[in-house]
């Protein structure tokens, strides 16, 4: 139990004094631009980020959602374009297993001062509300104050609640007495008799008594203030005394839509006009129904005018078409084109849009409980048909919000065909206009004439599909239907800004729309380059991951590349990383196999005095060279493991699970283990720290069974870290002897020889290898040391390596923001696009950190681990490595890293031989960087296979440049690059198009580019053409 009583003084204290923001509570006019995702707590997202974990919705139990789970996942949310979110009642319930199930749902409260336990914390709740905020989204609280629950188990609700347990209506009085509810549409029945049964029993609040209504006004208010709560949803609002939810909504001063489940329009109608500003609408949601899974259109048409007609304000009003309380739309039919429309209805309907969890992913639960699935079992499945239509239709109902004049327009019906319905909303001239059918999936093609509401000549986007369609002279449009799909569509000439159909998402204004002053962004963009950060940017870093797997073991490396240090300075790299430079398990080992962090090859151990790289010296000396040329060193720094050991020790351990390393599957025994370390051949030079057993937390080999597996060393205060990853239940080994960051000597001794590291060689960085398989508190401080020992700037990139997006963030801010991190996302999206005919290039950059936090995105193409061959292989096809490498290195965003595989190429000691990358062009590109990617920047990603961006140039580089990127057919894009490049002569410098583009007098050219290529277009005079079009490693 979380009790809240204990803080409330603190929190009002706070409050008060200014240190907490004021709560961000929004009155109903803030609310209509918004859309709504339910969830439900229990069931939505997992702390430990399971699609895995059971839940039977018909055994009602706890499944194990948290708060914390969802901020884990408010990606998935807002990309769906989101901008608020329900969350379930937060409050205790009550505890036990009844026949139906557990309190999973929040609907039966047992104390108000004090948070449901199974979803959190209140540092949780805290959190959850911070994370929703600070994206610019609205939190909206399920809220019960109709009554508290009891558990009966069968036996009389008159006789036998003790209402002492209940906080604050701790006695009777506070209650209405007890009767059963005999006629639900008798209003006066239904608010003074419970709503529950002999199983759980509802007592029902007395909510005409003053002191229950200054108690739920009291906490409520507290509530909104502590957690930041936007907006409230009054469940049971039918069965709440009418007269108290006016002076409760006036009381809490925030948007409130209650619950009134009834399909009656006068009786909705009546709630809204009299007693709360909105409810859910019931009535168009039967019609919904009716329309989509019985054809009958005329009834929907028909309650949209009555609707209009009976309520004040309908577009204030909550639109849906499931929730936890009814069945999902799927369970009546599960064509997935009637989903498509009814989906498309209940975002573009009048009102504030609120839809399901699930919904996107086309869930089909029946009746409640079965509606009330998990969602983490779906995979959270981005890719989802209904997923990409809900962002889709999201997207044009918030730009239409966004160019005024939306929000309080009612919908109309403009055209009813047999199976058709065509709605329109907004001011005219640019009202969204929604075109649905009820046909469904089997339905074959055909042209339908639809009377547009537009005027002749408008030309309007079906922004479902990117087609568009001219409106006649007689007002019309022939639209091309096939398979039941919705249709919506919007002037074409007012899409700018809309972030659709390859639109850019700029801040657009409705009166430069009009003027064409934004007909293209790129003019925008290109204005007054001389007042923006980028004119006077200083110039572009580039790292260089100076090895690959199979460089030979020849331990002459540190001398190659001291010897290559002019050629990598010549072409733009200014920073190297370099490989693990201590002693490993033996001579050849690539330092991963990490032995002593304080050999560097200074000392005869395992074999040899040299590492697989060269001596100490020859380390210095390339660290020296490499100062003298400006050329930063990064260190790879492998601390989650040792590996080599001296001598093997018995001690306890337990086999676990290799895929679920929480889960034990031995019982403890007495092992042999190789974690003696005594360094024999160093002595105590720099370190008098030996190893044994008990700086260690598990290992991979038992010598006394001679057996591989996973053992957790078994005895007191021993266990895997808590704070890395929750892969496998919990990612803390890896590999070898695994330290032991709680060990205090192990954290001392590894701090000490960062500070050492750092003391002895010049480095102005390092990555620290598997971050996510030990402590992230261990790294953070540190980062903290090594810093204080270098410098504030040294730069760390903490090798995080996860595809999802999600805990990549996450890591980041645990660290604090004092690292960076690779682009794992972005190098899946590259890999899995290389492999796929057709690809979508517009999507490249979807949920990628360089999207989400470009300043902490190392983005690369391809590493030493993701090379043929290796653990992580992440196969990026030659073809396709010349686009990954363009939109790494000439765009603004990230810190790019170039392989030194796909520089030089891989030739020894592999099977499959690699060519340089990019047919040995990759040299061009990295000086296309270091001469001409600066600036501004303007996207042209517009079409699926053909993209292209523009970088304006600065002081120092003028020049600019153009690129074009097609993985289909050959194609080209106008896109501009500034009047003052007027009448110059444009080339590629890649040479894959031949012939030149004339800038126009406006500062247009039309770029090429050849099927499947790359074009980077560049002003034939610009400084170092010849060199950059003609330089050979």
């Amino acid at each position: 139990m979380v009790l809240l009583a204990m803080f409330y003084q603190w929190a009002s204290f706070i409050y008060i004094s200014g240190l907490v923001r004021p709560s961000l509570a929004a009155r109903t006019a803030e609310w209509k631009s918004r859309s709504i995702y339910q969830t439900m707590t229990d069931r939505f997202a997992r702390t430990d980020g399971s699609t895995t974990a059971p839940c039977n919705t018909t055994e009602g139990l706890y499944c194990g959602g948290t708060w914390r789970g969802t901020i884990n996942h408010l990606d998935y949310i807002q990309q769906m374009g989101f901008d608020a979110i329900m969350i379930s009642p937060i409050i205790e319930n009550i505890k036990g297993h009844v026949s139906y199930g557990e309190a999973y749902h929040g609907y039966w409260p047992l104390d108000l001062y004090s948070l449901n336990s199974h979803f959190g914390t209140h540092q949780d709740l805290l959190d959850l509300s911070d994370a929703i905020h600070s994206r610019g989204m609205f939190l909206m609280m399920d809220t019960v104050i109709n009554n508290m629950a009891y558990i009966t188990n069968g036996s009389n609700p008159a006789t036998h609640i003790d209402y002492s347990v209940f906080t604050p209506f701790n006695n009777s009085d506070y209650f209405h007495p007890y009767c059963k509810i005999t006629d639900w549409n008798n209003f006066t029945n239904a608010q003074l008799c419970q709503t529950g049964d002999n199983i759980v029993a509802l007592p029902d609040l007395f909510t005409e008594h003053s002191d229950v209504q200054d108690k739920l006004e009291k906490w409520a208010q507290e509530m909104i203030k502590i957690y930041s709560i936007d907006g409230l949803r009054i469940d049971a609002a039918k069965h709440v005394n009418p007269d108290f939810l006016p002076k409760f909504g006036r009381a809490v001063d925030t948007f409130m839509t209650g619950e009134v489940f009834q399909r009656e329009v006068d009786i909705i109608c009546d709630y809204h006009n009299h007693y709360i500003g909105s409810v859910p609408n019931y009535p168009i949601y039967f019609s919904i129904l009716e329309a989509f899974t019985k054809g009958n259109t005329t009834m929907l048409a028909n309650k949209v005018e009555e609707m209009k007609n009976s309520c004040h304000d309908v577009t204030s009003l909550v639109s849906f078409s499931e929730n936890h309380d009814v069945e999902r739309f799927a369970s009546f039919n599960k064509d997935i084109s009637l989903a498509k429309n009814v989906l498309t209805f209940t975002i573009l309907f009048d009102g504030v849009p609120m839809i399901y969890q699930g919904q996107e992913q086309h869930l089909d639960g029946g009746h409640p409980p079965k509606d009330r699935e998990a969602l983490w079992l779906s995979g959270y499945d981005t890719n989802a048909v209904l997923y990409k239509l809900i962002a889709k239709v999201n997207g044009i109902r918030k730009h239409a919000f966004k160019l005024g004049e939306y929000g309080d327009s009612q919908t109309y019906t403009i055209f009813r065909g047999g199976s058709e319905l065509a709605f329109r909303k907004g001011i005219e001239g640019r009202q969204v206009i929604m075109l649905l059918s009820t046909q469904g999936t089997n339905s074959k093609p055909y042209h339908l004439t639809l009377p547009a509401s537009y005027i002749p000549g408008t030309v309007a986007m079906d922004i479902l599909n990117c087609v568009n369609y001219t409106v006649n002279e007689q007002g019309e449009m022939t639209i091309d239907m096939e398979k039941g799909e919705p249709r919506v569509f919007f002037p074409a000439d007012l899409m700018e800004g809309s972030g659709l159909c390859g639109y850019t998402s700029a801040n657009t204004s409705l009166t430069s729309l009009k003027t064409g002053s934004s007909s293209s962004t790129s003019l925008d963009a290109a204005k007054h380059l001389d007042q923006l950060p980028s004119w006077q940017a200083p110039d572009n870093t580039l790292i260089l991951q100076a090895f690959e797997w199979h460089v030979p073991a020849d331990q002459r490396h540190w001398l190659r590349l001291q010897k290559a240090l002019p050629e990598f300075k010549a072409i733009g790299i200014d920073h190297i990383w370099i490989p693990p430079g201590c002693k490993g398990m033996d001579p050849w080992g690539n330092g991963y196999d990490i032995y002593d962090l304080y050999d560097l090859g200074e000392f005869d151990q395992k074999g040899a005095i040299a590492t697989k790289w060269g001596t100490r010296k020859e380390l210095e000396d390339l660290i020296s060279r490499a100062q003298a040329l400006d050329i930063g060193v990064y260190w790879d720094a492998v601390l989650s493991h040792k590996a080599g050991a001296d001598y093997a020790e018995r001690f306890e351990a337990v086999k676990v699970d290799p895929e679920q390393r929480t889960r034990n599957v031995s019982e403890p025994a007495q092992i042999s283990g190789w974690v003696g370390f005594d360094f024999t051949g160093r002595g105590n030079k720099y370190s008098s720290m030996k190893y044994n057993w008990n700086h260690f937390n598990g290992v991979d080999w038992d010598d006394l069974r001679q057996e591989n597996a996973i053992y957790k060393v078994h005895a007191p205060k021993k266990d895997w870290a808590k704070d890395v990853s929750s892969e496998k239940g919990n990612f803390d080994y890896l590999m070898f002897a695994n330290l032991d960051y709680s060990n205090p000597e192990v954290w001392e001794d590894v701090l000490n020889w960062g500070a050492w590291i750092t003391t002895q060689l010049p480095l102005r960085g390092m990555r620290l290898d598997a971050a996510k398989h030990f402590s992230v508190d261990f790294q953070r401080q540190f980062v903290d040391r090594v810093r204080e020992t270098a410098t504030k700037e040294f730069f760390v990139i903490g090798e995080y390596w996860t595809g999802d997006i999600r805990p990549l963030v996450k890591y980041l801010e645990k660290m604090e923001y004092k690292v960076a991190a690779y682009d794992v996302p972005l190098v899946a999206n590259f890999s899995k696009m290389s492999l796929t005919r057709g690809a979508d290039l517009r999507d490249v950059f979807k949920d990628t950190l360089v999207q989400r936090k470009p300043d902490c995105a190392v983005t690369i193409v391809e590493n030493h681990d993701t090379q043929p061959g290796q653990m992580l292989e992440t196969p990026v096809t030659a073809s396709f490595k010349p686009v990954g490498y363009a939109l790494i290195l000439l765009r603004k965003e990230g810190r790019p890293c170039v392989f030194y595989g796909d520089l030089y190429g891989i030739r020894a000691n592999v099977k499959h031989p690699m060519r340089p990358a990019c047919n040995g062009k990759l040299p061009t590109l990295l000086l296309a960087r270091k001469l001409y990617a600066y600036g501004e920047q303007q996207d042209y990603f517009d079409k699926p296979n053909c993209i292209g961006f523009v970088r304006y140039g600065n002081a120092r580089h003028p020049s600019g440049l153009a690129c074009v990127i097609s993985n289909a057919g050959p194609s080209q894009k106008r896109m501009y690059v500034g009047p003052q490049h007027a009448q110059e002569e444009w080339t590629d410098i890649l040479q894959s198009h031949s012939g030149a583009v004339t800038i126009d007098g406006q500062g247009y050219g039309v770029f090429p580019v050849n099927a499947t290529a790359v074009s980077v277009w560049v002003h034939s005079a610009a400084e170092n053409r010849d060199r950059v079009q003609n330089h050979q490693l």
